[in-house]
């Protein structure tokens, strides 16, 4: 006799094979280097490590910037340091956060299910969401907190639509949302999507429920008291400029980017732009759907800090990829119930295989390619190598010169002092010391070297191709001088040759 299999049975075998190839994808990817993408990754790294060790995270750190104090919500540190309790910290800090970010494949089905209540469109958007480019990206090699929060704000706003039904909701939403609290800032962005979702509703004369009222209310106090107790004295010192976290006048143009419609569209995936923008156009100006008001406000609270430049193009792209994704599940709704009214509706088999063969070609193809990049963008056995030296061979207070990009690695693998690191925020002038390392790089002049080297109290040069890159340079000018400047450490010639130079003179020296 045969065994029969339920269409909700067909759905969950579907949603778990694409929760196994987004995860495998992940892991596939992630694993083929022992190390991590961005610098940020090992700022995370030394976090988790000191809370393993000590159980409260490195707030103030010695070795950033010779010496600083730090503000951050430390829960995702601790998850990934409960787990490296039993587990090797690096395999735990590729995993997890791989785990967090395919998690999101779970939590769109089950919300697209809830807005659309068609099973097809749902799983079809399911599968999407494993493979946004952009998000896909900047979560398969680094230890990011966005991993974790860009899930959570996904399973925040299901809860919040299944409060009319179900009252149980409102609690874990309210978990979810403190998690957020805990996790990162960027939970400042759901609570003004919350906000701007009652206002529209006051605006089109739509019922809000009393729940709903309190919920907003609750999450917009909650969170901007928790992340004013954390980042008090940081406001402080910053002022407003905190919106662009301190980061020297001289870069904030790579965090802080003109977007133009063609990236946005390579980031997120020419379909859930195009058919999320749709969405919105017909919902904001046609039709009146109390829910769709929900995300709308999201698109557009991302939107406009994009455009006004108060958030990173990145993160923005990241939240604004979900938005969309999920709406591009209501023109997916709309589309199939058009095509079985129309003389076309035979081919309905036909245009979802149609569909599936365009987003393999313009979500996954771009995803993957985002994915090789990332990984050709980790540290280097080399640069590792040139790191742990310095940990075997220089004293425990000595000092590093780098660039940003360098700051956290220094830190991680030599466990030295650096000059410049990506955490900006509560580090001084970051632009005076920005160019201050440039002319150290660039100046032709010994004396003007080492006097700038003599004010940060800096032992050691290092000095890489990145380096060469950053600045246009060849090489130190004036390290000939083997009384200043001696050669402790060349990793030999190439492309990805490391150069490490003593500096031997202060200025009473010369």
């Amino acid at each position: 006799m045969g065994i029969r299999v339920s269409r909700r049975n067909y759905a969950g075998y579907i949603l778990g094979a694409f929760f196994l190839i987004t995860i495998g994808i992940r892991l596939y990817f992630a694993f083929q280097t022992p190390y991590f993408s961005d610098d940020s990754s090992y700022f995370v790294l030394r976090q988790i490590e000191e809370i393993t060790r000590t159980g409260t995270p490195l707030y103030n750190d010695p070795l950033s910037y010779g010496g600083r104090q730090f503000f951050f919500p430390p829960l995702f540190h601790y998850i990934i340091a409960f787990f490296n309790l039993f587990m090797p910290l690096v395999f735990a800090a590729k995993l997890l956060p791989n785990l967090f970010a395919s998690s999101l494949v779970i939590i769109v089905y089950f919300l697209t299910k809830e807005i659309t209540r068609n099973r097809v469109a749902a799983l079809y958007t399911a599968g999407i969401s494993g493979f946004i480019p952009i998000f896909f990206q900047m979560t398969i090699n680094r230890v990011s907190p966005y991993s974790l929060v860009v899930p959570l704000v996904a399973f925040s706003i299901f809860c919040f639509i299944k409060l009319h039904k179900d009252k149980k909701y409102a609690y874990y939403l309210l978990v979810s949302i403190c998690c957020l609290t805990f996790v990162h800032a960027s939970v400042l962005l759901l609570a003004a999507a919350l906000m701007l979702y009652i206002i529209f509703l006051k605006t089109e004369n739509i019922k809000e429920s009393p729940a709903e009222i309190e919920v907003v209310l609750f999450v917009a106090l909650l969170v901007l008291w928790f992340l004013l107790l954390i980042y008090k004295k940081a406001l402080l010192s910053e002022g407003i400029s905190i919106i662009w976290q301190n980061i020297p006048s001289q870069i904030i143009w790579k965090y802080f980017q003109n977007i133009t419609v063609l990236e946005a569209v390579t980031k997120i995936g020419i379909i859930p732009f195009v058919y999320g923008i749709v969405t919105i156009y017909r919902y904001l100006f046609r039709k009146k759907t109390k829910f769709t008001y929900l995300f709308i406000s999201f698109a557009l609270t991302i939107g406009i800090l994009l455009l006004m430049k108060f958030i990173v193009m990145s993160t923005g792209l990241m939240f604004l990829g979900m938005i969309l994704t999920i709406l591009y599940s209501m023109h997916l709704k709309h589309f199939r119930h058009f095509i079985k009214k129309t003389r076309f509706a035979q081919l309905g088999k036909f245009l979802l295989v149609s569909l599936s063969i365009t987003l393999l070609l313009t979500q996954f193809i771009p995803s993957l390619v985002y994915a090789e990049r990332e990984i050709h963008l980790s540290t280097t056995e080399n640069q590792a190598e040139a790191l742990g030296w310095i940990s075997a061979n220089t004293k425990p207070e000595a000092k590093i010169l780098s660039i940003v990009e360098d700051g956290h690695a220094i830190s991680y693998f030599s466990g030295r002092k650096n000059v410049i690191d990506s955490n900006f925020i509560n580090a001084g002038d970051t632009g005076r010391i920005f160019d201050d390392i440039r002319t150290i790089y660039t100046t032709p002049y010994k004396t003007q070297a080492v006097e700038l080297l003599s004010k940060y109290n800096i032992d050691y040069i290092y000095f890489s191709q990145a380096i060469k890159d950053e600045f246009g340079i060849d090489g130190l000018r004036y390290v000939n001088d083997r009384k200043c400047f001696e050669l402790v450490y060349d990793s030999g010639n190439g492309k990805e040759r490391i150069m490490i130079y003593k500096s031997r003179c202060r200025l009473e020296d010369i």
